[in-house]
């Protein structure tokens, strides 16, 4: 399997089994080339295995009915869905913008969300979040 396939194959695998099938492959298949072939098979085999585990990563994480948000999540839902930036959100809670990034990125987890805004709009259609 040729490198940029594996990439290609790897984000439209939909299980993990499918995903541990592809790698192993593609570890089959680099570990077959010719010796003295590749110089770079310890780079290759690094990049591999980085996109991986951040595959890996994306289809192992739980959905939100198996891990219910937390009352401090849904509150920093809310705030975000009023339009406030973290550090007024941080300023109505009494809470550091550390924590109010904390609180989003769980949210964002479990609502499988790469934003604020999708993880708002994501609450909002399992009525998780009401306004």
């Amino acid at each position: 399997m040729h490198f940029d396939e594996f990439f290609r194959r790897s984000n439209a695998a939909s299980s993990v089994d499918e995903l541990l099938a592809l790698y192993r492959h593609a570890l089959v298949t680099l570990a077959s080339d010719p010796p003295g072939r590749d110089s770079r098979l310890p780079d290759k085999t690094d990049r591999l295995t980085r996109q991986f585990q951040a595959r890996y990563a994306r289809l192992a994480i739980p959905h939100t009915e198996n891990q219910p948000l937390s009352v401090k999540e849904l509150d920093v839902l809310r705030w975000c869905a009023q339009g406030f930036t973290r550090q007024e959100t941080a300023d109505h809670m009494r809470l550091s913008a550390h924590t109010i990034d904390f609180h989003l990125r769980n949210a964002m987890r479990k609502l499988q969300a790469r934003n604020c805004t999708a993880a708002v709009v994501r609450a909002l259609e399992l009525g998780v979040l009401q306004l």
